[in-house]
Parts: C-alpha cells; structure tokens; sequence
C-alpha cells in the first residue's frame, strides 16, 4: 500500500506540527518521502519494519489547526516513547492504513513462527 499521509509532531512547548510525507508499506518495510518517488532506488526519509512489537491504535477524528484529520497512533510495544503519530485526510484511508498495518504486522508473525516450526521440525541428536 501506499499514498500520503500527516505525520504529527510537537515541539517543546507542545504545539503540534503536521508535516505531510508520502508513504510506501511493502511487505514488513514501512517508507516514507517528502515526496512521491520517482524510482525504486530513492532513499527513504525514514524507514522501520512492522513487526510483532508494533502497535497500532485508531485515535479517530481530531481537530488540528483547524483542518480535520483521522488520526491513528504506531508504538513500540517494548517502550511506549517510541511512537508515531499519523493522520489520513479520510476515515476511509486511515482503515485501510491501519488494517494494511496490523496485517504486515500478522504476516511478519507468522513468518516467524514458520521459521520456528521449521528448525524445531529438524531432527536434533541425542545428548546421550
């Protein structure tokens, strides 16, 4: 999936800021650009992997500066600090992000625990 979405911030006195960024989610890989690349080869702003230590929750609709946004939350579920705010300008884009995201972070789990059947399938030798 991928499109614009808001990412929120707030400077030291707690204003907000809302900076728009376009967004790339492959697979487990999360994207995103000041603006729409042009190729496969650009570097991204920033990156992170969706995995089972990521979080999302729905905030639903906020007020920002005057503009309506519908808002939703990614944390890390191993510190809450660690976290970013994301707005879409629809209620219709913000599910489809958040559904996009909890799915890559289902897919990753279960690749894990593939992972784990495989190797714990294999045949071990005795320690006698």
């Amino acid at each position: 999936m991928e499109g614009w979405l808001f990412i929120f911030t707030f400077n030291r006195l707690g204003l907000c800021c809302s900076h728009k960024r376009y967004f790339i989610l492959k697979e487990s890989f999360l994207r995103s650009f000041k603006a729409k690349p042009m190729s496969q080869m650009k570097e991204p702003n920033r990156s992170t992997i969706i995995d089972s230590n990521v979080r999302v929750i729905d905030n639903g609709r906020e007020t920002i500066k005057k503009k309506v946004f519908f808002t939703f939350t990614m944390h890390s579920a191993l510190d809450q600090r660690d976290q970013v705010k994301l707005g879409a300008s629809s209620s219709e884009e913000a599910a489809k992000w958040i559904r996009s995201l909890k799915d890559a972070q289902l897919k990753e789990n279960s690749n894990l625990e593939m992972n784990f059947l495989v190797s714990s399938k294999k045949e071990h030798s005795s320690l006698r």
